[in-house]
Parts: C-alpha cells; sequence; structure tokens
C-alpha cells in the first residue's frame, strides 16, 4: 500500500501541515532548518566575496516563525546597507564638494 498526497499551491501545502502528525512535522522541519541554513550560508558567501567589510555577510540570519501554527524558517539580510548590495545605485552628484560618486551596480544575490 502506498500513499499520496497532493498539494496544490501554499494554502494547501499549510492545510496539509496542520493535518499531518508530529512526526511529520518534525521531518518537514529538519527539511526546513536545513534549506534555510544552506540558503543562509550561500548569501553569506556572496557577500564575503563582494563586500569591503563582512557586515552584509555577519548579519544574514535565520528565524523561526509560526504562522498559524505551522513553523518555518526565514532567511532574512539584515545589514543597513544591503539594499545597495541588491538593487544597486545611481550615479550620484554631491554639491559641496562637486564630486562625482559614480554607480553601484546591482548584483542581486539574495533576490534573483
Amino acid at each position: 500500500m502506498s500513499a499520496e498526497l497532493r498539494l496544490e499551491g501554499v494554502a494547501a501545502l499549510v492545510a496539509g501541515l496542520r493535518a499531518a502528525g508530529p512526526a511529520v512535522r518534525a521531518d518537514v522541519g529538519i527539511v526546513t532548518d536545513r534549506r534555510a541554513e544552506a540558503l543562509a550560508a550561500d548569501v553569506r558567501g556572496a557577500y564575503r566575496a563582494i563586500a569591503h567589510s563582512g557586515t552584509a555577510a555577519d548579519r544574514v540570519e535565520v528565524q523561526n516563525v509560526d504562522r498559524d501554527g505551522v513553523i518555518g524558517r526565514v532567511v532574512r539580510a539584515r545589514a543597513p546597507h544591503v539594499h545597495l548590495i541588491e538593487w544597486g545605485s545611481v550615479r550620484r552628484f554631491t554639491k559641496g564638494t562637486g564630486a562625482y560618486r559614480g554607480t553601484m551596480p546591482a548584483l542581486r544575490v539574495f533576490v534573483p
């Protein structure tokens, strides 16, 4: 005898996890832990390769979330300048010094 579970969409996944027993939820938790930590490690490595100080890499974290009884993981980049790495910047001009600051290309590490 084999069992089949077909889930279409996030709502069905959440409902399926709620209906599953504790052993299944524990197994799913192990997989999501591993995947979240792997993603965080990839992002940290990419930030270390492109950033000068390492602050961006040091502030990538995995957080546990509980949404309506379903435990999950969220990977967040918390550095205050991470938006410049991800989305870049336009050419800037400083009036006081008359200096052009150039552009920062969007590197799209975390957000492909």
